[in-house]
């Protein structure tokens, strides 16, 4: 018959996992925001790709000059 001391964790237990925790976290941090504005660069490029893309083919269908302006604007 297991008693309330053989099971769970002890403190020292569980300080040592969440300094592990606190430890993977400041290390993934930064490189989780460096992630974070790449994939936002990205997407701006993408969009203004597309924008470029959309303009063309408009100047194509229409025979005349497009201008691309920006958002807003």
């Amino acid at each position: 018959m297991e008693t309330a001391a053989q099971r769970g964790f002890t403190l020292v237990e569980l300080l040592v996992i969440m300094a592990l925790i606190a430890t993977l976290a400041g290390v993934g941090y930064p490189q989780m925001r460096g992630f974070a504005a790449r994939s936002s660069q990205q997407a701006a490029v993408s969009q203004l790709q597309s924008a470029l893309a959309l303009a063309r083919h408009t100047a194509i269908t229409r025979r005349e000059a497009v201008f691309l302006c920006p958002p807003g604007g």
